[in-house]
């Protein structure tokens, strides 16, 4: 669901962590909505003008969530924002309580 741009610094973000722990499992797609949620405990959560609009995003979201595990928000190229005091997107206000971490636009 992710833009080229956004798929392309999610993956240099997924090698860069790699590299820090071979044993590290990164997970870059969002899985099929049919199947089980990732059971992580933490998700970085790469926002572009499409996550918070796509159905298995916010469901992935939501459900981490509801587990309380710590989410680092990251706004990717293509996410638009006109205040940075309400930079969640509309759709995901749970995201209010999680502090932004990177702004990579």
């Amino acid at each position: 669901s992710h833009s080229n741009t956004s798929a392309t610094v999610a993956s240099a973000l997924a090698s860069a962590l790699r590299s820090l722990d071979k044993e590290l499992e990164v997970v870059q797609e969002v899985p099929n909505p049919d199947e089980e949620t990732i059971d992580a405990r933490v998700m970085l959560a790469c926002v572009d003008a499409e996550y918070a609009t796509t159905n298995a995003c916010l469901e992935q979201f939501r459900a981490q969530v509801n587990n309380y595990r710590s989410i680092i928000p990251m706004i990717m190229p293509g996410y638009e924002m006109e205040d940075f005091s309400q930079w969640w997107p509309s759709s995901m206000p749970e995201m209010q309580q999680f502090s932004l971490f990177m702004d990579l636009r």
